[in-house]
């Protein structure tokens, strides 16, 4: 079950601390603080389409050395470092995304999200269609933080603006046990419901066949 636009409006003007956030850095003055502080008091009433927040695009990073190789371990874990995407030359807080590299995006704004929420980000349909591709993740519920997606131009290149919407967010709710076991007990006093759901009839189950009609198996 997914929140409305409704109640996600709600959850940030009566929430304390907000379920969504605009960190203003304290050092920051003058015209952009009050740009912030403007964008950050717009949250209570953006619109919100289909009921998934868009995030706003503030930062972009690519790997430090394009020769590091990633560690991951049982034992050992290093992730290579990062440095920030200069603007395009010429076309102020613009970037210019190229063919075949990956970049790290990142959120202005913050999801503080409570233990009854599982947020969802998803790549929005205009990424894929200037040819890039987008990573995207769940947000566990106890999270707080900007959120990050990869992005990584199939061919082309793709010029996007900072403050630019570039991925979205869908809130889904927890289920308490309480819940499940109500389910439960629906599922074991009606006995068609699994005729309902239509259950998974795939390899693993040995049900479908190649094409010579042997039973396929997974690996």
């Amino acid at each position: 079950m997914f929140l409305t636009a409704h109640t996600i409006r709600r959850l940030i003007a009566e929430l304390d601390p907000p379920l969504i956030d605009i960190i203003i850095p304290k050092e920051l003055e003058g015209s952009e603080r009050e740009a912030l502080e403007e964008k950050r008091e717009g949250l209570k009433t953006r619109f919100i389409e289909g009921s998934c927040f868009d995030l706003e695009l503030t930062r972009i990073e690519i790997q430090a050395d394009d020769y590091a190789v990633p560690m991951l371990g049982r034992d050992e874990r290093n992730i290579p470092g990062t440095t920030p995407l200069l603007f395009t030359l010429g076309k102020p807080k613009w970037w210019r995304l190229q063919t075949e590299q990956s970049y790290l995006c990142q959120s202005l704004e913050v999801i503080i999200c409570p233990p009854w929420l599982m947020p969802q980000v998803h790549m929005r349909t205009s990424v894929f269609r200037g040819r890039g591709a987008e990573q995207c993740t769940f947000v566990k519920p106890g999270y707080k933080g900007n959120i990050t997606t990869e992005v990584h131009m199939i061919r082309g290149y793709l010029d996007i603006q900072k403050t630019e919407p570039f991925c979205s967010v869908a809130f889904a709710l927890m289920a308490p046990d309480a819940f499940v076991r109500q389910l439960q007990r629906e599922y074991y006093s009606n006995p068609d419901f699994a005729k309902e759901v239509d259950l998974y009839k795939g390899i693993w189950g040995g049900d479908k066949l190649t094409t010579e009609g042997k039973t396929e198996r997974g690996f």
